[in-house]
């Protein structure tokens, strides 16, 4: 099957991916871990490989797994948790910010041209994933009363994930930001001036830019920062889309997970996130095209209404800094 072109529909509908991609993928994993081919020929690696991609990119869990690939469930299993480990493992390599302020500025240089909005380095929002109830889940459960992990994630304008935190469920987006490590430490990695975009759920601040709110406003706002909100808005579809495509793709992210412990689930959950920067750098086309309904991230926990930032000082650096950049970019 691998290399007949005839069969590209087949690795594009099943595996969410080309057959290049899928190629250089399972050569990528036999190399980087070799502790993964142990005793195995090639053939029957790719096949391990092919079903963890198609265990990932469906709602049918292991058991249809199985079924497509003439496997046993119990096979499957073990199967896609060895692979699942090892990608997991690799998350640091593949998800990771800019180490350098030359690396930081290609990334404000790539998002400027998107509405001539300065200083943008990255784009963070949250996104619920569904898990099954079991007794380790406690306090799991998001405001709708559904469990679930609350998953936070900076990316740069290629829809690239730059970091993820996964948090329970009853987690908003600002209790993540404030307690994740990369919220602690962000200000001291970015160049001065430059600036992480984050919506309304987020408390504002000098290196986290959020959008103006009618209630801080006294109840209305200017055509200026109406402009504002909506280039930034604008800039920030670009995490609102790597989310979309990465459920896309991945649909297993989709509905309610049943791995059998959190544990799992998180793996589960990270070798998502690696692939989807993987298949980035391999330059897999395949859900390039916009498509609103799918670029559209829904699924979020509800925001605080209380936004108060405790450093006064701090809070009107970060007013004043906004509203420089909203008459930069009104003009």
């Amino acid at each position: 099957m691998l290399g007949k072109p005839q069969y590209e529909q087949w690795f594009q509908t099943n595996l969410r991916c080309s057959q290049s991609t899928f190629c250089r993928l399972a050569s990528w994993l036999s190399t980087s871990q070799p502790e993964l081919m142990r005793r195995e020929t090639s053939h029957l690696f790719k096949k391990k490989v092919a079903v963890l991609l198609y265990f990932l990119g469906s709602e049918g869990g292991y058991r249809d797994t199985g079924a497509a690939f003439g496997m046993s469930k119990s096979w499957c299993v073990e199967t896609v948790n060895v692979i699942v480990a090892a990608l997991a493992k690799q998350a640091k390599l593949w998800i990771s910010i800019p180490q350098t302020p030359a690396e930081w500025l290609r990334i404000e240089e790539d998002f400027f041209p998107k509405q001539n909005f300065p200083g943008i380095v990255g784009a963070v929002d949250g996104t619920l994933i569904d898990i099954q109830c079991t007794k380790d889940y406690d306090g799991f459960y998001n405001r709708n009363g559904d469990p679930s992990l609350n998953i936070q994630a900076v990316v740069d304008s290629k829809l690239r994930f730059m970091s993820e935190d996964i948090r329970p469920g009853s987690y908003s987006d600002k209790k993540i930001w404030k307690r994740s490590k990369l919220g602690k430490s962000i200000h001291g990695k970015i160049p001065m001036g430059c600036f992480i975009l984050g919506d309304a759920g987020y408390t504002l601040l000098p290196w986290l830019i959020t959008p103006f709110v009618p209630r801080e406003e006294g109840g209305k706002l200017s055509k200026l920062q109406k402009h504002f909100n909506f280039k930034l808005s604008s800039c920030r579809m670009s995490v609102e889309c790597a989310f979309g495509r990465l459920k896309e793709r991945f649909r297993i992210l989709k509905t309610p997970m049943k791995e059998k412990s959190l544990d799992r689930t998180v793996s589960v959950v990270t070798a998502c996130f690696v692939l989807h920067n993987i298949f980035l750098h391999y330059k897999d086309d395949l859900f390039d095209n916009p498509c609103q309904r799918r670029d559209r991230n829904d699924h979020v926990q509800p925001q605080d209404v209380d936004d108060v930032e405790n450093n006064s000082l701090l809070r009107l650096h970060a007013v004043n800094k906004r509203y420089s950049i909203a008459k930069i970019i009104y003009q």
